[in-house]
C-alpha cells in the first residue's frame, strides 16, 4: 500500500559567505539543540586513481596537524560529537555533528579533518589492509562481481566504470598519492559548508570565520570526462563461479545524469518497472511466476552520467525464463502506455515517501548537498512532489523510449558457466570470464 501523501514544506535556506570565499547554506531547526555540519567539495573518485580517494577520506580521520588519532578520538568523545569523512564518485565530504552549544568546537574539528590531515603511515597501513580485505570479500560476492562488470560494460573507460585494483595493488598505494589528491581536490571555490540545526546565523558565521576564514588556494581541477557514448549493441558477460547453485544476473542500460530535465519522469518510470514490491518486475517474476525471491530496478544518476539497472537471483535452470521476462518488461514499457491507475500508484508512493528524506538533520543536510552538487534550482525540493505528480503517461512513454533500449543492454550473469551458458546464449554472444579477473571496459 502506498503511503498517504502528507503536506511538507522544505525549510527556507539562509546563505552566508566567509572572507575566504567559502559559501555557507544554513537551515535553522530549533526543535532540538543539535547541529549537523557538512563540508562538501565538487571532487571525488572520478579524478583520482582507483582506491586513492577512499583511502584519503578514511585515513584523514586518524590524525591532523593539531591532533593525533587518539587525541582526536578523546576530543570527539569529550564533546559527545561524531566526525566523518567520505569520498563519492563526484564529491568529498567531511561531517561533524553534536550539541549546538559546541558549534565552535565542531567547526574546529571539521576544519582539522578537511584541511589539515597528516595521513600517518601506521594508520594508512591499517586502512590499506582494511580496504584490501573488503576487496577480497567483494571478489567472492556474486552481487559485487555483477555490479563491477556491469559498471565496466556501461561506462567503458569513463571513471565511473573503473573497478578497484587487486588487493595487492591497493596495499601498494603510496602516501604521496593521498597527499597530492588532497591538495588538488579541495578549495573554497569548489566547496560549500552546510549547517542544519539550532544555531544563530551570525554566531555560526563568526565561528566558521575562525575555523575556515583563512582557507586559501584554488587548485586547478581537471576537466570532468565526457559521459560515454551509448552502446550500439548488446553485451552478454558470464562470470564463472564453479558449483554455484544460484545465478546473480543484472541488466543495465545507460541512463542520464541527475541534472537532466527527464530525471523526475525517469524516477517514476523506475518505480513502475521495479522500484518496489508493487512494481511490475516484483509482481510478475516473484509473485506470479515464482522465478526469484525478488526482482528490483534502480536509477543511478551521478553528476557526469547515470544508468538504469535491474537485477535478480534465481536457480540456474530458471535463468532463461527469468531473464527473458525481465527484458520483456523493458519492451512493454517502451511500446505500451502505462495505465493511469498504475502511474498514480507509483506517484503516490514517491510523493508519500519524499518527506522521510528530510526527517533528520543529516537528511536535510544531504538534500542541501544534492541540490548544490547537481546544480539544481533553489526551489527544487519545494516543487518536487508537484513535479512527480505532473508526470503524464506521455512523459513516461517518451522517457521509456529514450532509456529502455534492450537491444543495447549490458547483461551480466554470475554463476556456474556449465549450468547457464546455454541459456545465456539465447540473448547474445556470451563473453566468458573468470571470477578472479578484473572487469574490462566495453
Amino acid at each position: 500500500i502506498a503511503p498517504r501523501a502528507r503536506p511538507w514544506r522544505f525549510p527556507e535556506t539562509e546563505h552566508l559567505r566567509l572572507s575566504s570565499g567559502l559559501a555557507i547554506e544554513l537551515l535553522r531547526q530549533t526543535q532540538i539543540p543539535v547541529l549537523h555540519l557538512r563540508l562538501e567539495s565538487r571532487a571525488g573518485r572520478w579524478m583520482a586513481a582507483p582506491g586513492v580517494a577512499g583511502l584519503m577520506a578514511s585515513t584523514s580521520r586518524h590524525g591532523t596537524a593539531r591532533y593525533s588519532s587518539a587525541a582526536l578520538a578523546r576530543r570527539q568523545d569529550g564533546l559527545g560529537a561524531r566526525l566523518g569523512s567520505a569520498a563519492g564518485q563526484d564529491r568529498l565530504q567531511v561531517t561533524a555533528r553534536g550539541l549546538s552549544e559546541h558549534a565552535e568546537e565542531l567547526l574546529e574539528l571539521l576544519s582539522e579533518l578537511a584541511l589539515h590531515p597528516r595521513f600517518p603511515e601506521a594508520e594508512l597501513a591499517r586502512e590499506r589492509e582494511q580496504l584490501a580485505e573488503r576487496r577480497r570479500h567483494g571478489r567472492s560476492d556474486p552481487g559485487a562481481l555483477a555490479g563491477e562488470w556491469l559498471a565496466a560494460a556501461l561506462y567503458g573507460e569513463h571513471p565511473y566504470g573503473r573497478p578497484l585494483p587487486d588487493p595487492e595493488d591497493l596495499l601498494g598505494i603510496p602516501r604521496r598519492a593521498l597527499v597530492d589528491f588532497h591538495a588538488a581536490a579541495r578549495s573554497p571555490e569548489n566547496s560549500v559548508l552546510f549547517a542544519v540545526g539550532d544555531v544563530d546565523p551570525e554566531a555560526l558565521r563568526d565561528a566558521a570565520e575562525v575555523a575556515l576564514g583563512g582557507w586559501s588556494g584554488s587548485p586547478r581541477l581537471p576537466e570532468p570526462p565526457p559521459p560515454p557514448r551509448p552502446r550500439r549493441g548488446r553485451r552478454v558477460i558470464l562470470v564463472h563461479r564453479p558449483d554455484s547453485p544460484q545465478v546473480r544476473v543484472v541488466v543495465g542500460l545507460q541512463g542520464i545524469p541527475r541534472g537532466d530535465a527527464d530525471y523526475v519522469a525517469a524516477r517514476v518510470l523506475n518505480q513502475v518497472l521495479g522500484g518496489g514490491v508493487t512494481s511490475r518486475l516484483f509482481m510478475d517474476l516473484r509473485e506470479a511466476r515464482s522465478l526469484t525471491y525478488g526482482c528490483y530496478s534502480s536509477l543511478d544518476a551521478g553528476v557526469l552520467a547515470g544508468d538504469l539497472s535491474a537485477g535478480l537471483s534465481c536457480a540456474a535452470p530458471k535463468l532463461g525464463e527469468a531473464l527473458g521476462a525481465l527484458l520483456e518488461h523493458l519492451e512493454r514499457l517502451r511500446d505500451e502506455p502505462v495505465p493511469a491507475e498504475e502511474l498514480s500508484l507509483a506517484q503516490q508512493y514517491l510523493t508519500g515517501a519524499f518527506p522521510s528524506a528530510g526527517s533528520t538533520l543529516g537528511g536535510l543536510c544531504g538534500m542541501l548537498a544534492r541540490r548544490w552538487l547537481h546544480r539544481l534550482p533553489e526551489d527544487i525540493w519545494a516543487r518536487y512532489t508537484g513535479m512527480i505528480e505532473g508526470v503524464s503517461p506521455a512523459d513516461l512513454r517518451r522517457v521509456a523510449r529514450r532509456l529502455l533500449r534492450p537491444e543495447r543492454a549490458a547483461i551480466v550473469a554470475v554463476g556456474d558457466a556449465e549450468a547457464i551458458e546455454g541459456a545465456l546464449a539465447a540473448f547474445g554472444e556470451v563473453e566468458r570470464r573468470g571470477a578472479g579477473e578484473l572487469p574490462t571496459p566495453g
